[in-house]
């Protein structure tokens, strides 16, 4: 008979012909290698050897590819000054383009090793061989041969086959069913880490099926909704790692769809904010691996930048359309380029909230996230200005567009990371951005402090909580605005009272408050008086938002129970506070903390022996000629008090 160690020679010869004539190799060729491989007549490995481009000419090739296209997604809008004018260097450079990758996609076609793999991933017996093939690639660095049209679309295909009775119950009534294999078709949740290997061989050209995108982002939702909490789920690290690599990016590579953006922020709503804010900060970095983003994001970075330096309050809403288009696919390149205009021009905010009511919430939080990088990578210096006194321009500006932003869309954005970042700046002894939150609460609540106190204000003081509501809610240009207020500080309340941090940030703002005037790296008396200005008036607007906003709110609201503040005992010992501040915390909640024990001592002028008395005890100098009974009654004294 034939001796069958001839077949590799016989049918790389073909293959080797082929690729000294610099032509396509026919598909016969390829069904006929794949009919031996399956009837194990011939290897891969036999065969490999003969196929063309070598492995090393494959990897050098991937290589350049992406280095070509991450310089020329540098170069997208840089156009010379010399010369051709701007339309005509830009007609070149799309000229130039389509060459390239018509020469990159000739180039694919005739790689002989792509399409053998396409081959035999299309034949059900020889799937686990392609799918074999294609990690191999990867491995030895040629890249994924998803990047090839023909393959991706083999291999969404193949998913389709794999999800459908996975999808089929949280499928829509509307859907007809898809084909299903047996063997191929998973059957129960038990199979489903199985599919990671075939997603992960597509990565973020799942783009190319608009369909199957949708599918893997519902399976995903109903994973994480099926285990709680998601950080015990056993598929965690697969899903963050695919969701981070091919699922963002894959946003990216489609068209403008906003249905499809949706599905992605069904799966992110269901994260913390730190893994979504982790997912966000490794998207930017995938265009390191994978050559069209780099492009999509170069002539994104050229888009918004045109249409943000021609926005006017008469296009605001055209523009508004336009960046929000390109927000949809490449919301990072689009919201850096917009915050750093914003920290230098102030007269954009108004005009940039306002072009945001076009954005998804997918978009708000991406944009959420990119305020919190800007605020974190000023160095501490850089956040003040000159004279070491004012705050820098750029962190006044960005202070504006926050407040102005959560007031906005209190209703498609938590504030729940930005309180959780100037916490931490907190207590990393970071008063400067406190900034940010005096914004937030004066722009939200339109509660705001006076250095100056005038009749009115002493009038709205005095008369309690609700009047100051009232008052301070009151606005003149209508309904609309009022309602706007009461939406973004209902959100603002609720945020601080299931984040738990309405006393975390007050103790906070106490400690930096008694440690303010013993910072050793400053020296100049007058900077130290401002800075302690500064945290003191920041600690009394925060003080009077508590009691006069969010204690009302969580006793018409029990779903997050009410205001628990620290004992007096616990803010001496454990947080380490002066009297001062301590009985500032606790002087709304005395009533709540200790009951009938102060009312009594308050209405008869003496303090009784209950445990407020001992508590304040260690508050009081050995050598003080003050009673600690004294104290209590001085301290325990509001404006409300003083006034009636």
């Amino acid at each position: 008979g034939f001796p069958r160690s001839y077949l590799p020679s016989i049918v790389g010869f073909k293959f080797e012909s082929y690729a000294k004539a610099d032509v396509e190799v026919p598909a016969s060729l390829f069904q006929l290698s794949a009919k031996l491989i399956e009837k194990d007549l011939l290897s891969v490995d036999a065969l490999f050897p003969f196929l063309s481009p070598s492995t090393e000419e494959c990897a050098k090739s991937w290589s350049d590819q992406k280095a070509a296209s991450l310089q020329e997604g540098q170069m997208a809008g840089v156009f010379s000054l010399t010369g051709k004018s701007q339309e005509q260097q830009k007609k070149e450079k799309v000229e130039e383009a389509q060459k390239k990758r018509k020469a990159e996609y000739f180039a694919r076609k005739k790689n002989q090793k792509f399409g053998l793999a396409e081959t035999l991933l299309q034949s059900p017996s020889t799937y686990k061989v392609g799918e074999n093939l294609l990690l191999e690639f990867v491995e030895s660095g040629c890249g994924s041969a998803a990047i090839h049209y023909s393959v991706a679309i083999v291999l969404c295909k193949r998913l389709h086959i794999v999800v459908e009775s996975l999808y089929r119950p949280i499928a829509p009534a509307s859907s007809s069913p898809g084909p299903t294999e047996e063997g191929v078709t998973l059957t129960s949740w038990k199979e489903f880490p199985s599919l990671f290997k075939p997603l992960t061989l597509l990565g973020p050209y799942i783009c190319n099926d608009v369909i199957l995108f949708a599918k893997i982002c519902r399976l995903f939702v109903t994973c994480i909704v099926s285990s709680k909490p998601f950080q015990t789920n056993p598929l965690r690290d697969q899903l963050m790692s695919y969701i981070g690599t091919s699922i963002l990016p894959a946003l990216t590579l489609m068209w403008t769809n906003p249905g499809i953006s949706n599905e992605v922020w069904n799966i992110m709503k269901l994260l913390s904010y730190n893994d979504r804010f982790a997912l966000y900060g490794s998207w930017a970095h995938q265009e390191e691996h994978i050559p069209q983003l780099a492009l999509m994001r170069g002539q994104a970075r050229y888009d918004v930048k045109y249409h943000i330096q021609r926005m006017t309050k008469d296009s605001v809403q055209s523009t508004g359309r336009s960046v929000s288009k390109i927000a949809l696919t490449s919301p990072d390149i689009c919201f850096n380029f917009i915050v750093s205009q914003l920290s230098s021009y102030a007269n954009l905010i108004n005009l940039v909230v306002d072009s945001f009511k076009y954005l998804g919430a997918l978009q708000l939080d991406i944009l959420n996230y990119v305020v919190l990088v800007h605020l974190a990578s000023a160095s501490s210096n850089s956040q003040l200005q000159g004279n070491g006194m004012n705050v820098a321009m750029w962190l006044q500006n960005l202070s504006q567009f926050c407040g102005q932003f959560y007031k906005r869309y209190s209703l498609k954005i938590q504030p729940g990371a930005i309180l959780h970042y100037v916490y931490y700046q907190l207590i990393s002894e970071n008063s400067s951005q406190l900034v940010v939150y005096q914004e937030l609460i004066s722009r939200v609540s339109e509660h705001h402090l006076h250095e100056t106190t005038y009749d009115s204000n002493v009038y709205k003081l005095a008369g309690g909580g609700s009047l100051l509501r009232e008052k301070t809610m009151k606005n003149l240009s209508g309904l609309k605005p009022r309602s706007a207020s009461l939406r973004s500080t209902d959100t603002l309340c609720r945020t601080l009272l299931k984040e738990k941090l309405s006393f975390k940030l007050f103790v906070a703002m106490a400690q930096r408050l008694n440690h303010a005037l013993y910072d050793p790296e400053i020296h100049s008396l007058k900077v130290l008086a401002n800075r302690y200005d500064s945290i003191q008036e920041a600690f009394l607007l925060h003080g009077e938002f508590l009691k006069y906003f969010v204690s009302s709110y969580a006793a018409s609201n029990s779903t997050y129970g009410s205001l628990v503040c620290p004992s007096l005992a616990d803010l001496h010992t454990k947080y380490h506070l002066e009297l001062a501040p301590a009985f500032h915390i606790i002087r709304p909640y005395l009533k709540q903390n200790y009951g009938d024990v102060f009312d009594a001592s308050v209405k008869s002028g003496e303090a009784s022996s209950g445990s407020l008395l001992e508590e304040i005890t260690p508050f009081r100098r050995s050598n003080s000629s003050l009673s600690a009974k004294f104290l209590l009654v001085f301290w325990s004294l509001s404006l409300d008090d003083i006034y009636v």
